[in-house]
């Protein structure tokens, strides 16, 4: 006797065109506050938090950039406006190097971008191209 198969269900055609869309055209994410809500988590080093993993506190991690498609993604230093002079500087500065060890920490998943044939040959290795903006 042989048991019944159930078929998976089908997804939408709509999903499965978006899906073939962005295997071509992937998505460039203009601002993540990922670096901030580390921080804010008291997660500020990077070895602390493992983004290769579901961090259920942010929606961000790995997994899910490559599930959405993302290809560059802008890392954004936020800080408050309530810091200024010499405190908004070193927290910036703070948050830029979050941002690198985050990429250092994630080298088979991520890459710095200083240019646009940086983020084009990061992305041609399956990497999602990292940028920082202020």
């Amino acid at each position: 006797m042989t048991e019944a198969v159930t078929p998976a269900p089908q997804e939408p055609a709509s999903l499965a065109a978006a899906r073939a869309l962005l295997s071509s055209t992937p998505v460039f994410d203009g601002h993540n506050d990922l670096p901030w809500a580390l921080r804010q988590a008291g997660h500020a080093d990077p070895g602390l938090v493992d983004i290769a993993a579901p961090v259920p506190y942010t929606h961000t991690d790995l997994p899910r950039l490559a599930a959405g498609g993302v290809g560059a993604q802008f890392w954004s230093v936020y800080v408050p406006a309530e810091l200024d002079g010499d405190a908004a500087v070193a927290t910036t500065l703070e948050q830029v190097d979050l941002v690198h060890r985050l990429i250092t920490r994630h080298p088979g998943s991520l890459g710095i971008a200083l240019t646009a044939a940086d983020a084009e040959r990061i992305m041609a290795a399956g990497k999602v191209a990292s940028l920082i903006g202020a």
